[in-house]
């Protein structure tokens, strides 16, 4: 099988013994030999990662890996101006079916020169589509009428303990919900079906990758998603590609094999002469 030597690198081990060394011996996804004796091994590949750090991949071991894939789905509402925000909620709508749930988070309207949205602002771009975003803060919620329906909320709604509805000069919802009033919609969202759950973590795995996360223990509350009979088959949790090189200065990744690290060793100097010739 093909080795690939990689040398003239800062390697962290992990053993006390030989905290850091040089040059590292792979063979497929097996280390051969470290140090000294790895420059002594036949090799039929050699890469010079010129100083590069590598570490062993991370393993987060606290990670809501559920929580966290479906809150990538949602609208990205950190944007520098409500009518982006609205702009990008308008853009989900068109690829959603009618009548199902668009929700989205980030929005601050202390960034906002508009300030807060209002429901109305939602209803013009989502009149098909119950909306809901939460504020970056989480502290707030800003729903469209219809949203603000399916949960129950009208001119007679109290506002809950610890909670408040936005309200207009006339008594109405006005559709921003703070603190404990987020919990009337709340507790109208579908749940996300199993299925629903296994596409989010495979979509999110590209980005835990890019963390350089090599294994990730979820901590949801339905426990562990390989052994959920809810979750099928064990790929709904895939393991993200254990990163060999991680970045040093300049930044290297090799996650994908080989032929990536090369071509990222190779980006990386392409930036690194332009940078220079400038």
């Amino acid at each position: 099988m093909h080795r690939l030597l990689l040398f003239n690198a800062c390697i962290y081990t992990q053993d006390p013994s030989q905290p850091q060394v040089s040059a590292i011996l792979l063979q497929g996804e097996r280390i051969l030999a470290i140090g000294t004796e790895a420059q002594t091994l036949p090799a039929e590949e050699r890469l010079d990662l010129e100083g590069r750090v590598v570490i062993p991949g991370l393993t987060d071991a606290h990670l809501h890996l559920e929580h966290f894939a479906l809150g990538l789905q949602k609208v990205d509402c950190e944007t520098p101006t409500r009518q982006e925000c609205l702009q990008r909620v308008a853009e989900r709508c068109r690829q959603t079916p009618p009548g199902q749930w668009v929700l989205g988070h980030g929005w601050n309207q202390n960034l906002w020169p508009e300030g807060f949205g209002r429901a109305a602002d939602l209803d013009a771009v989502a009149p098909d589509h119950p909306v809901y975003l939460t504020a970056k803060s989480l502290h707030a919620g800003w729903a469209n009428s219809l949203a603000l329906r399916l949960a129950g909320i009208s001119a007679e709604t109290p506002d809950p303990p610890g909670g408040k509805l936005g309200r207009d000069a006339y008594g109405q919802p006005d559709g921003i919900l703070y603190e404990a009033a987020m919990e009337l919609v709340y507790r109208v969202l579908p749940e996300p079906t199993p299925a629903e759950v296994t596409e989010a973590i495979r979509l999110a795995q590209p980005n835990v990758r890019d963390r350089s996360a090599a294994f990730q223990d979820d901590v949801a509350e339905v426990g562990n998603l390989v052994e959920d009979s809810r979750y099928g088959q064990a790929e709904s949790r895939d393991r993200a590609e254990v990163p060999r090189a991680v970045p040093g200065q300049p930044a290297v990744r090799a996650v994908q094999g080989q032929s990536d690290l090369h071509a990222q060793v190779n980006r990386q100097q392409r930036s690194h002469a332009d940078s220079v010739t400038t």
